[in-house]
């Protein structure tokens, strides 16, 4: 069970429906980790849409401590104020490296333990996805897939991670092995220089060497089903279990609904189809997800192999993060609580490492 202390958890009424929760004046939420914000970590990107833009971009931290998942809210990042506004994606790049990338702004690596800018470089797409790669050197490297607002992904980019300096550019449709119709990327749980993609209705997720440009399409790399259409995909290797987790809809269910979908092999791949959907029709907090939420990014939650952490928006476009975990859901958090301008884009997981 999280903690959840200094959040108050909105109840069902005896209509079923939700109260709002009253709007909060903070930027970012109560400190409960105390000095120490211990790896991993849950990452959260946020924008400021307010007119002021008095909280400005920030990235929101929990320390995801403790066997049973239990985490602490840490203070949050900024690099001084210096990050974008609307920061987009995020993502991590052990040890200790967070970078986000904003819309037709910029992409901002910064030192997750000092809180300070490390590098910054100009971005003119719209980013998806954050991500960590090594190149065939074994230097650790960022990428940053880019699509043109509301396409597929068109590019990835791939900069140094220490250094930053110009991207090598790779297109999706000719200079890597991916094709049109790529929704999503991430870093691979198999190999460390290796990239994780998911087409929408296509591959559910394959990898490619985008150094050497191979694509590898055979199980336990290929995992598809019919009647799922994934729009999100994040993979890590926890030390025991090559995980992966989409968001997307069930398209052969009525009205099409929204789902977190988790999977969890081992090196044999055994059956590597994605999963049917993580359901949990009311959580401990009385919260219906599988009717109000859709989920629009969702992560590996690293200390349980059987959990994911997703952002959901309901009805209202109210988005919050949630842990979703077999049968039950809980809140993480509610934007609303801590600020009405403040909306959540993106979650990562910071690891000491993403592969064996």
């Amino acid at each position: 069970m999280p903690d959840l202390g200094g959040w108050e958890v909105a109840r069902a009424g005896p209509d079923g429906s939700i109260a709002p929760p009253p709007p909060g004046d903070r930027c970012a939420p109560p400190v409960t980790c105390g000095d120490e914000c211990a790896l991993p970590w849950l990452l959260a990107s946020v924008e400021d849409l307010g007119p002021e833009a008095r909280c400005g971009g920030q990235i929101w931290r929990w320390s995801l401590t403790g066997s049973d998942g239990d985490f602490c809210a840490c203070a949050p990042l900024d690099a001084g104020g210096s990050l974008p506004r609307l920061p987009f994606a995020i993502g991590f790049v052990p040890p200790q490296t967070v970078v986000v990338a904003a819309e037709d702004d910029r992409v901002v690596a910064i030192d997750g333990g000092a809180d300070r800018v490390l590098w910054e470089a100009n971005s003119t797409l719209q980013p998806t996805d954050v991500f960590a790669i090594d190149d065939n050197a074994g230097n650790p490297m960022v990428g940053v897939a880019v699509r043109t607002r509301g396409g597929d992904v068109s590019r990835v980019d791939f900069y140094d991670a220490a250094r930053g300096g110009p991207p090598i550019s790779r297109g999706v449709n000719g200079d890597l092995p991916l094709g049109l119709g790529v929704s999503s990327v991430t870093q691979s749980p198999f190999d460390r220089r290796w990239l994780r993609a998911v087409k929408e209705n296509g591959h559910a997720a394959f990898d490619v060497d985008p150094w050497m440009n191979v694509a590898y399409t055979e199980p336990p790399h290929t995992t598809a089903r019919d009647g799922f259409f994934l729009h999100t995909i994040h993979a890590m290797f926890d030390g025991t279990w090559h995980r992966t987790v989409w968001t997307g809809e069930r398209t052969d269910l009525p009205d099409r609904p929204s789902g977190v979908f988790t999977l969890a092999i081992v090196d044999d791949g055994g059956d590597n189809r994605v999963p049917l959907r993580d359901d949990c029709d009311e959580g401990a907090d009385r919260l219906p997800y599988d009717t109000t939420c859709e989920f629009l990014d969702a992560t590996a939650d690293p200390p349980l192999n059987t959990s994911a952490i997703a952002i959901c928006r309901d009805a209202a476009g109210e988005r919050r993060i949630v842990r979703v975990h077999f049968s039950t859901c809980y809140t993480v958090v509610r934007q609303e609580q801590v600020h009405p301008d403040l909306r959540i884009s993106g979650i990562a997981v910071g690891a000491p490492t993403f592969w064996r």
